[in-house]
């Protein structure tokens, strides 16, 4: 049952997923955060196929270096290194950007507000800033059920609403550019 639960929710996923990211005959070159887990894995097998140069940033917190495709280039790294995400972005010049790392910890999140909050808030926000400077086609958030519920924790709920704030606010901006 819970089986079925999974694939439906995979579905709903990569439906969402082939609206962000069509098939396209030129070269796209795809940054892919948390490409290392089980759900990104599975994200960056899906940009290969579609035709994308994949570039994988993962701090291997919560995956293995073997899940991501040998298509793809692996960068062991965090989001929270600017220096390395401005580097990364210079070098690569990112088509799109999609952005698996957050921290999932479901009954840890409130013991380690801290750290959600560097990882998850800090290092969205480094990517997001990187995006913008860059000029990337599209941003897509894809963050783990766990960690948008997490224990009903109020700092995670702030987290969220901050960067939905801040993503309308890019938004807007890119409006008016």
């Amino acid at each position: 049952m819970q089986l079925k639960g999974l694939e439906s929710t995979y579905r709903v996923l990569f439906d969402v997923f082939n609206y962000f990211c069509p098939n396209t005959n030129n070269m796209n070159v795809s940054l892919l955060t948390g490409g290392a887990g089980f759900i990104g894995a599975h994200v960056c097998n899906e940009l290969i196929d579609k035709g994308h140069k994949v570039v994988v940033l993962d701090d291997l917190s919560g995956g293995f270096e073997e899940n991501v495709n040998p298509q793809a280039l692996f960068v062991k790294g965090s989001i929270t290194d600017h220096a390395l995400l401005e580097k990364l972005f210079n070098e690569h010049k990112f088509d799109y950007v999609y952005h698996l790392a957050a921290y999932a910890a479901e009954g840890l999140s409130h013991f380690i507000k801290r750290f959600n909050y560097t990882n998850n808030l800090i290092g969205s926000v480094n990517l997001i800033n990187e995006s913008v400077k860059h000029k990337v086609k599209c941003f897509v958030l894809l963050l783990p059920s766990p960690y948008m519920v997490a224990d009903n924790c109020r700092c995670v709920k702030r987290c969220f609403q901050l960067l939905k704030t801040l993503m309308e606010f890019r938004n807007l901006l890119l409006r008016w550019i």
